[in-house]
């Protein structure tokens, strides 16, 4: 008869013994103990959570739920942090009182961010517009798909120029002048589609268009034109001021000697402007086929080489080599320039937020945290816009981080560290007790996409 392993030996090797000692020793409690000590990872995970509740679990009786169980616990910590009595009660209130205003806040948090993920999703697809009658509009992005042919994306205009829908719409260019991005328009629509009325195969579609802030989708006459001073734009719209900066170097570079395949070529790679004409459909396949389409779409991976290079030139220079704050303020400046020269996308925005975020550490002498210079931009955009939560660029940007953060060390140990590593920024593990100080940007690739 087979003797059975004593219970202590046989705990040891258990599921749950292995889970507390990678705890205790691991990954896991850096993490835990990082994000326990940073406020805007714990409000960056409320709002997320609060996210996909509010899309998994639409129901308002969660909702009201929420409320109630808020409201109660927190102020059941409200009234325990006034009792008074016994040393043991006063210490029994104070771990209520604590625990109890922690819970309440954080469900009435989930609540809010519910509730603001909820009104955010009606003001896109609640709207309701009449068609053949004037709308005045200012213009955000401007294509042509065609000859004659504009593609627009437009925002509408409410009572005292408030900024409401924004529709996608196509329509003839006009012949009496040229309009450019940040004019005003006054448009009669022809015919409008719905994004969340769209038929199931352009589903992919419809979900693209709804991260994107889209309403609809519909084809218009322009009225008026009314154009807009870039002076006044740079002051009150600094992103439509950087795309109709993009639209002017576009057109120098069609207007250069090069051929037609080489000037799409050129505006997709260097300023990430994708034509959606022939020429630009065939430069688009020919990278697909070949596997690098993520070359024409800048975003953070293109600012990241961009740094790199200049990063490398810069330790060519004794002056500036010397001078690692003047090298900081540099690189952001030129980071900054490189994202309104290519439209001020919100993935160069994201990726220019986290490198902002570390030099400005370097450049105050401050401590930096690097789990904090990641969470602060997805917090900042979730809250500008909460649909592109479902966004391909917002996913593959932080899936790519988690992934260099889980899988570089382990590869490092197979491979051994590098002799020569590539001048980009470092990422480096979590915040400890204290953040700890930043090694130099040469240590560790860090993905900016």
């Amino acid at each position: 008869m087979k003797t059975p392993r004593p219970l202590s030996v046989a705990s040891r090797h258990s599921l749950v013994h292995r889970l507390r000692l990678s705890y205790e020793r691991g990954l896991i409690a850096s993490v835990v103990t990082a994000v326990s000590r940073s406020y805007t990872t714990l409000a960056l995970g409320i709002l997320l959570l609060g996210y996909l509740s509010t899309e998994l679990l639409p129901h308002r009786a969660l909702s009201l739920g929420l409320a109630l169980c808020g409201g109660g616990a927190f102020l059941y910590g409200a009234l325990v942090s006034f009792a008074e009595g016994t040393r043991l009660s006063h210490y029994v209130a104070q771990v209520g009182r604590t625990r109890a205003l922690r819970l309440g806040l954080t469900l009435l948090l989930l609540l809010a961010a519910r509730l603001y993920y909820a009104h955010s999703v009606e003001v896109i697809t609640e709207v309701r517009l009449p068609l053949h009658t004037p709308l005045r509009a200012v213009l955000t992005e401007e294509e042509e798909v065609q000859d004659a042919t504009l593609r627009l994306r437009i925002r509408l205009l409410g009572e005292g120029d408030i900024p409401t829908a924004l529709l996608q719409l196509t329509c003839r260019r006009p012949d009496s002048a040229s309009i450019r991005v940040g004019d005003t328009l006054t448009l009669g629509l022809d015919r409008l589609s719905y994004v969340r009325e769209l038929p199931h195969e352009r589903e992919g579609y419809a979900r693209y268009l709804l991260s994107e802030g889209v309403t609809a989708l519909g084809r218009a006459h322009i009225l008026a034109h009314q154009p807009t001073p870039s002076g006044t734009l740079l002051l009150h719209a600094p992103t439509r001021y950087a795309r109709r900066l993009r639209d002017g170097l576009t057109a120098r570079i069609q207007a250069s000697a090069l051929s037609p395949y080489a000037q799409h070529l050129l505006i997709a790679m260097a300023l990430g402007e994708k034509r959606h004409d022939a020429l630009g459909r065939e430069v688009s396949a020919s990278f697909v086929r070949g596997g690098v389409a993520h070359l024409l779409a800048v975003s953070g991976f293109h600012l990241a080489v961009v740094i790199g290079a200049l990063t490398l030139l810069l330790r060519y220079i004794p002056y500036v080599r010397r001078r690692d704050r003047l090298r900081c303020a540099l690189l952001l400046a030129a980071a900054w320039a490189f994202t309104l020269l290519t439209g001020a996308s919100i993935p160069t925005l994201r990726a220019a937020g986290m490198l902002a975020m570390y030099l400005g550490f370097r450049l105050l002498r401050r401590p930096v945290c690097l789990l904090e210079v990641f969470t602060l931009p997805a917090l900042l955009q979730l809250l500008y816009a909460p649909m592109s939560l479902f966004s391909a660029s917002f996913l593959m940007t932080y899936l790519a981080i988690i992934s260099i953060r889980l899988f570089y060390r382990p590869i490092e140990g197979l491979l051994g560290e590098l002799r020569h590593p590539p001048p980009t920024l470092s990422v480096g593990t979590p915040c400890d007790d204290a953040c700890r100080t930043a090694p130099p940007p040469t240590t560790e690739p860090l993905s900016l996409r």
